[in-house]
């Protein structure tokens, strides 16, 4: 797992443009034509943009459009008295038309944003529909909209149309690093740019053709009969294609590593046996000493162990390597060494330079009995190169603001590691409100402090209690994610998420239903017990200029634990906690939380 400097500060500067009197009566002008359309729409409507993310959202927008342009054909060309004003003059007949265009195209700009997609190429088709056209010259923009030739609209939408449906489609299964979507997101979002660019060629046929029919230029009922059909089947098409690719795309959003990993832990730590017994003999092997303490530093002055900081915790799985060896002391505060030299040529660590001269560290002979030095794993809790504590307070959203998870990622406040949730608003068809997104403030925890408890607000990691379990933890139909915490699990960390019931077509929660899912198996269980996840020889993950992979399996448990001795001297615990957030853009649903494990192969 990839790791990332934990504190960042950011300084932005925008520069706000001026509002100058043209600008100004531009926009007075705008808010009138805005009042005088929803003063139209109104009494039809309603709440008109409620009505309209009603009428036109994600799953139905060609159905959508064409009821919108249905009621403004009524209302334009089926007036009844009480109404005539609205077509009493040209130029209100036109700004009126303008502004109930403008109305929709800002919906479907609305439903647009944020969605990632592609741009196509569209081929030439014939135009087998072209005997039903009325044969006169056209107005302006009009008649650009409505000409005949192969760049027109109708033209353009029945190329897209091949192009987003074709009968041989074929979809991948592999979720993808490189986004910042889900492969799922990613076609939910091309079908959305595609039946909105849909969208928007049929709505200019129909407003251009209601722009002529008001200049008593034709009535063009067999035109919008002929591309109504067109726009609606082609709509079906696409949303069918869409719904087949989407089962067959993963829903899973990764984080892949950074371009450059920045800064953060047991230590490897050499320790002399007679000061790893109280009676300072060395009458012991190193691998005698596999759990015990540093009793002090006998020869202060004379000896390596005066050079060093002591280990104040316990000691664990010393072996003996070698009598002699050349130790470079590391400059980093939370390494000891970059390198052990011993003398039968074994070398610990990679690196070949030392930031300072390196020591000289010699066994030596008391009374017929080597004193040697044995390199053993320093556990020291209290260490203030150490962060070891793990928050167990939920990280949930304001659901009864109707509040669900966008975005999850760990933090780091005064040396204990949080999980923090991003939250925004959910909006109906897997929408959420980008207004509302933000990341929720974490309770911060001082470990040295009365009023919080080990075991209930917090665990310490130890080198008895190192496990995490790892889990793929997933919302049953019709529920989203609304909180994430961990838990202790006997002495494994595990992750719960919170879920709440969700209506897909309303977007509103009932959060009064909210629960906690996990995964409650164990090693020990008799039936399917939860299995070891063990890691070969693991190196510090950041040396690695290429990505990492996952490499673990839901239901399994890894344990936290030092750095390869040969390739790291043991000088870092891993794996490392991604600092990374894990926020698809544009936000969406979640339905579940993977806790996961990567590594280089």
């Amino acid at each position: 797992m990839g790791k990332r400097r934990w504190w960042v500060v950011v300084m932005m500067v925008v520069l706000l443009t001026g509002t100058t009197s043209a600008l100004w009566k531009e926009f007075t002008d705008a808010q009138k034509l805005e009042r005088d359309t929803l003063k139209l729409l109104t009494p039809i409507l309603g709440d008109v943009d409620a009505a309209l993310v009603t009428l036109i959202d994600p799953g139905k927008v060609g159905l959508g459009v064409d009821k919108f342009i249905k009621i403004v054909v009524d209302q334009m060309f089926n007036v009844s008295p009480n109404d005539v004003d609205f077509v009493s003059s040209s130029t209100m007949r036109d700004r009126k038309l303008l502004g109930l265009f403008q109305l929709l195209s800002r919906r479907l700009d609305l439903l647009e944003n944020g969605a990632h997609g592609i741009i196509s190429s569209l081929r030439d088709v014939g135009k087998e529909r072209s005997d039903l056209v009325e044969d006169h010259t056209l107005r302006d923009f009009a008649n650009s909209v409505l000409s005949h030739d192969h760049h027109c609209v109708m033209a353009s939408m029945t190329h897209l149309h091949s192009l987003a449906a074709p009968e041989g489609a074929h979809g991948s299964n592999s979720p993808l690093l490189v986004h910042s979507q889900s492969p799922q997101q990613i076609m939910r979002g091309l079908y959305t740019v595609l039946s909105l660019t849909q969208a928007r060629g049929y709505a200019m046929l129909e407003f251009a053709r209601m722009v002529l029919r008001a200049y008593n230029e034709g009535n063009f009922t067999a035109e919008q009969r002929v591309s109504k059909g067109l726009y609606l089947q082609y709509s079906e098409d696409m949303l069918r294609e869409a719904r087949k690719l989407q089962l067959r795309e993963s829903q899973d959003f990764l984080r892949c590593d950074p371009p450059e990993h920045q800064e953060g832990k047991t230590y490897g730590y050499i320790e002399n046996e007679v000061d790893m017994n109280v009676d300072g003999t060395c009458i012991k092997t190193c691998e005698y000493y596999q759990h015990t303490k540093s009793e002090g530093c006998h020869y202060q002055e004379t000896k390596f162990c005066g050079k060093q900081r002591q280990c104040l915790g316990t000691i664990h799985d010393c072996q003996y390597n070698d009598a002699d060896a050349w130790i470079c002391q590391s400059q980093k505060p939370y390494r000891r060494y970059d390198y052990i030299r011993y003398e039968n040529g074994l070398q610990l660590g990679g690196s070949n330079s030392c930031a300072v001269p390196s020591l000289k560290v010699d066994s030596w002979i008391r009374w017929f009995v080597r004193c040697a030095y044995c390199l053993c794993l320093c556990d020291d809790g209290n260490s203030p190169t150490t962060d070891r504590y793990i928050s167990l307070t939920p990280a949930i959203t304001d659901t009864r603001n109707n509040m669900i998870v966008t975005g999850v990622r760990f933090t780091k406040q005064r040396r204990v590691i949080h999980l923090q949730v991003q939250q925004g608003q959910a909006l109906p068809q897997g929408q959420v409100n980008v207004s509302t997104i933000h990341w929720v403030d974490v309770e911060p925890i001082n470990v040295f402090r009365s009023g919080y408890e080990e075991g209930n607000h917090y665990m310490k990691l130890s080198y008895e209690n190192r496990s995490v379990d790892l889990d793929r933890l997933t919302a049953p139909v019709g529920h989203v994610v609304t909180g994430v915490r961990l838990r202790m699990l006997g002495s494994h960390v595990n992750l719960e998420v919170q879920i709440t019931p969700i209506s897909f077509t309303s977007g509103e929660l009932k959060p009064y239903k909210s629960y906690w899912i996990s995964n409650d198996n164990t090693p020990v269980n008799t039936k399917n017990p939860r299995q070891q996840f063990l890691t070969s020889s693991p190196d510090d993950p950041t040396k690695f200029p290429f990505p990492s992979i996952q490499d673990s399996k839901p239901n399994t448990y890894m344990r936290f634990g030092p750095t390869d001795r040969i390739k790291d001297v043991a000088q870092l615990t891993v794996p490392f906690f991604d600092a990374q957030d894990v926020a698809p853009s544009p936000s969406t649903w979640f339905s579940g939380i993977h806790y996961i494990f990567y590594t280089h192969k």
